[in-house]
């Protein structure tokens, strides 16, 4: 079957959308274009995440927890949990090493 062309915007995460259906854009453009957000005007790509449940509430985009165990973030429904990504210009990194390089608190926002 036939599909409208992939742009490279349509790698944008748009955290309103369930944690479920973010995490399938996350692993259908892990070649191309890369699923992708900012962070501080920054672009990170996000190359490896999972969803999970969370309490009710939270503004999507926003950070609940940043550890050792990956960095939860808000959406519309659920958390998505990072646990790889890339900044722009360096290597992709596991969330316990990009968090030593790039401090993320709770309460900070992906945009």
């Amino acid at each position: 079957s036939h599909c409208v062309k992939i742009k490279k915007e349509d790698g944008r995460i748009a955290w309103p959308e369930p944690a479920e259906t973010l995490d399938r854009r996350v692993r259908a453009f892990i070649s191309w274009p890369g699923a992708f957000t900012f962070l501080r005007g920054k672009r990170i790509l996000i190359k490896k995440a999972h969803p999970a449940e969370s309490p009710k509430g939270a503004k999507p985009g926003s950070v609940l927890k940043a550890d050792a165990s990956g960095i939860a973030v808000a959406c519309g429904k659920d958390v998505l949990v990072l646990e790889e990504l890339q900044m722009e210009g360096r290597n992709a990194m596991s969330a316990p090493d990009f968090l030593r390089g790039t401090p993320i608190a709770s309460g900070d926002s992906f945009e």
